[in-house]
C-alpha cells in the first residue's frame, strides 16, 4: 500500500469510530469549560469553581493540534580547523582534542563534523 492509501484507510477507520475532527474539537471545547469535581459523603458533585489545571491541559492539546507552538530553535555554529594532525606530537594532539571536546560540550547541542585533510564540506 502506498502512503496516501494508508492515510485514507486510517481516516476511514477514525470516521467509522466517530473520531472526526469535529468530535475531537467539540470535546476539547467542553474540556476548556471544566469545573472542579468533589465528593461529599459519597456523592459526586460538580462545583462552579473552574478547574484551571484541566482547562490548561485541554488548551495545550488544542494548541498542539493547531500547530500553535513555535518550532524549537537550535543554535548552530560551524568551525573549520586546518591542522596537519600527523605532524603533531601525541601529547599536543591529545591536549588539542581535549580542549575542543570541552568547548563543544560546554555549549548548546551542536553538530560536529570532522573533516580529513583535502576533504570538502560534502565529504568529497
Amino acid at each position: 500500500m502506498k502512503l496516501p492509501q494508508i492515510q485514507t484507510e486510517i481516516l476511514r477507520l477514525k470516521e467509522g469510530a466517530g473520531l472526526t475532527d469535529k468530535f475531537v474539537y467539540a470535546r476539547i471545547r467542553e474540556g476548556m469549560d471544566a469545573k472542579v469535581i468533589s465528593t461529599n459523603r459519597g456523592r459526586v458533585e460538580q462545583s462552579e469553581i473552574p478547574d484551571y489545571s484541566t482547562r490548561h491541559k485541554y488548551l495545550e492539546t488544542a494548541a498542539k493540534l493547531l500547530d500553535m507552538f513555535p518550532s524549537q530553535k537550535v543554535e548552530s555554529r560551524s568551525m573549520n580547523i586546518d591542522i596537519q594532525i600527523e605532524k603533531l606530537p601525541p601529547a599536543e594532539l591529545a591536549k588539542l582534542l581535549t580542549g575542543m571536546a570541552k568547548q563543544i560540550n560546554a555549549g548548546p547541542k551542536r553538530k560536529v563534523n570532522i573533516l580529513r585533510s583535502g576533504q570538502d564540506q560534502d565529504g568529497a
